[in-house]
């Protein structure tokens, strides 16, 4: 008995696999045209005369495509499920498996497969096949097929991890002997000003003059392999966003310094000249009162903060100088063409909605709106070109929240901050 067991467990092992695939089963395949037989309830099937005229494309040995036209009509294009380990060809309404000597034309369902046609390349082929036994075979087929497709899927996203690993290495700094770095300023400088992103790409050459750039200038070799340092911007990968800090910013130029990270003693700098030419947002509204609601009644939203603005041209006249400052610590010293704008944002925050209820007859009372902030302004009696605009506006009020017979009282709005403007002797130099 024991040996009886082992040999049918060593026979089903062996069976494992043996499955080919759809372009194995069709090698040699030469036929241009095939018989069809229209199958009923997969049991029956009846054979007709007109042929179905049919193409196979293959690629490296490997059917990529069928070109079949039913009924000798209707152009119909099928691809392979898995292009190197094909279990069947496919498109949007129908599939196609060839198994047994003999095409199968069906559709599949949730846990069955409705076969509607069988063709051959013979007539003598479709007598001979027992259409009752169609659907299982070919669920038995696919179940193996379903098996080596993991296995090939699995091999299929190594090779893949591979490659890349491969590819990243060919193009990585390290272990190269690499010579020189080279920064290339994407952005023109009439586009740059404060809080404008710049953006630069970086080459590095090797010994024999081969070049490795990064993606933004065609090449594949990564960001990680550099380190990046910047004077009067934040620095990153591809971007420089440009400090609001005027004082920062030496000589009117933002400068990017380059190191090849496994080889630090390599390094490069390049400056940009800053136009001052890109409008400026300033935002500093109050807190939003939801989330969260903890009661009925909804959160009032925050008030935003009070801030001063000293303003006046820079000393050559060319430029608008400003100074942002909140409670006496200084936010921002900017610097702008004329009639470059300037938005300083410092609304109240907006009220929750009250809560709706199921349980009671009015809904809860909407959170009122937080205050706007309050702006003074202390301009230069000779300014000239200044576009500063201001948002303080009151905070809307939540909206009440609904009950089972009344809405809630809907929240108050904030009130407005108030703008103040002093012409007096102001001086700025950064």
């Amino acid at each position: 008995m024991k040996t009886l067991l082992f040999c049918i467990t060593l026979l089903f092992v062996s069976l494992q696999g043996t499955a080919q695939s759809q372009s194995q089963l069709l090698n040699g395949f030469t036929a241009t045209s095939l018989i069809p037989a229209s199958v009923v309830g997969n049991r029956t099937m009846e054979i007709k005369t007109k042929e179905w005229p049919i193409t196979l494309e293959r690629q490296a040995g490997v059917v990529s495509k069928i070109l079949l036209k039913r009924a000798g009509v209707l152009d119909e294009v099928y691809e392979p499920d898995i292009l190197n380990k094909s279990a069947y060809f496919f498109n949007t309404k129908n599939r196609v498996c060839y198994f047994d000597g003999i095409f199968h034309y069906y559709q599949p369902g949730q846990n069955s497969i409705n076969i509607l046609y069988l063709l051959a390349d013979s007539k003598q082929k479709l007598e001979q096949y027992d259409v009752a036994k169609a659907e299982s075979k070919l669920k038995s087929y696919f179940e193996e097929m379903r098996i080596q497709q993991k296995e090939a899927k699995a091999d299929l996203v190594a090779n893949l991890e591979e490659a890349k690993e491969q590819e990243r290495i060919a193009n990585s700094l390290q272990g190269k002997n690499i010579k020189a770095l080279e920064i290339v300023w994407l952005t023109n400088e009439s586009q740059t000003g404060m809080q404008s992103k710049i953006q630069y790409g970086v080459k590095a050459i090797d010994a024999q003059g081969n070049t490795f750039s990064t993606d933004n200038l065609g090449g594949k070799t990564a960001w990680d392999d550099f380190t990046i340092t910047s004077i009067g911007a934040i620095p990153a990968p591809e971007y420089l966003t440009v400090d609001t800090d005027a004082s920062k910013i030496k000589g009117d130029k933002v400068t990017l310094t380059i190191k090849n990270k496994y080889n630090t003693a390599i390094t490069t700098t390049a400056a940009i000249k800053m136009s001052y030419a890109t409008p400026i947002q300033l935002s500093y509204p109050g807190a939003n009162g939801c989330p969260p609601l903890t009661a009925g009644t909804g959160t009032r939203g925050g008030n935003a903060t009070s801030m001063e603005v000293k303003m006046c041209n820079s000393t050559d006249g060319a430029y608008v100088l400003m100074q942002v400052t909140q409670g006496g610590t200084v936010l921002h010293r900017l610097k702008l063409k004329k009639g470059v704008g300037v938005t300083l944002n410092v609304t109240g925050g907006p009220g929750c909605s009250g809560r709706s209820t199921s349980n009671e007859a009015t809904g809860g009372r909407g959170g009122n709106g937080g205050d706007g902030g309050n702006v003074t302004i202390f301009k230069s009696s000779t300014l000239s070109g200044d576009a500063l605009t201001i948002y303080n506006n009151g905070g809307s009020g939540g909206r009440g929240g609904k009950g089972t017979l009344y809405t809630g009282q809907d929240g108050s709005k904030g009130r407005d901050g108030v703008t103040k403007y002093n012409t007096t002797a102001v001086s700025l130099n950064f």
